[in-house]
């Protein structure tokens, strides 16, 4: 029986999204997202925190985030939560936990409505 390991996550990308071709046909398509989360304080202040989450998208998923997504796109992402371990220069054991998409819902930009003085209302 494997165990439960499905996220669902949305965010802004940080930056530009990075490909790398891995062997010749395979493709891994890397971004990071940002996540806001309010809440109120001890005296009603709204308080902002945001996470950053390292993200993976693997052949057309890929190739279709790196073509559609640039730096402040919107995303709702459905994927598991990896963890990649290494050892680095220093000999120091390492590792990072990441999402490895399996859906990516690209979200359009809302439009702004155009300014509308009060003489120029249709009704």
């Amino acid at each position: 029986m494997n165990n439960l390991n499905s996220l669902l996550i949305g965010g802004n990308l940080t930056g530009e999204p990075e490909t790398t071709a891995i062997g010749e046909n395979a493709q891994a398509c890397r971004f990071s997202i940002a996540t806001n989360r309010y809440r109120k304080d001890a005296e009603g202040k709204s308080v902002q925190s945001v996470t950053f989450v390292d993200v993976e998208a693997w052949d057309v998923l890929g190739a279709n985030c790196a073509e559609h997504l640039s730096k402040g796109s919107r995303v709702r992402i459905v994927g598991q939560l990896r963890q990649s371990t290494w050892t680095d220069a220093e000999g120091r054991n390492r590792s990072r936990l990441f999402v490895r998409a399996e859906h990516v819902e690209f979200i359009p930009r809302r439009k702004t409505a155009p300014d509308i003085d009060d003489e120029n209302v249709p009704f």
